[in-house]
């Protein structure tokens, strides 16, 4: 029914990815979340807040991994596309910034003060 570039394909793979990551199983988490990343990208452009999301679930497996070297720059880049979405439409988009639930992930906040 879905291509392998759709977004609800990038949605099942990243609720698996974020599920496996969960159990910590990240060996297993870490090439589905880079893969609805990608698929995002292509699908929405770089700087769309679903992208953002994206960055913040492979963000937050890095975190747990210990590589935080890595996972900091992906919560950089994930900020300013939230930051500059949010100035764009006067609001932002907060289920999956304050830990409300809804979307890929539960992301908790990672870009508040």
């Amino acid at each position: 029914m879905y291509g392998e570039e759709h977004t609800e394909v990038a949605r099942g793979l990243g609720n698996l990815g974020a599920l496996l990551r969960n159990k910590g199983d990240y060996e297993a988490a870490e090439p589905l979340l880079r893969e609805s990343l990608a698929i995002d990208k292509k699908v929405y452009g770089e700087e769309h807040p679903e992208v953002a999301i994206g960055l913040i679930s492979l963000g937050r497996l890095l975190q747990a991994k210990s590589d935080y070297a890595s996972a900091e720059p992906l919560y950089r880049e994930a900020c300013s596309i939230l930051f500059i979405s949010a100035r764009s439409v006067k609001r932002m988009p907060t289920p999956e910034l304050d830990g409300g639930g809804g979307g890929k992930s539960d992301h908790g906040s990672v870009c508040s003060s």
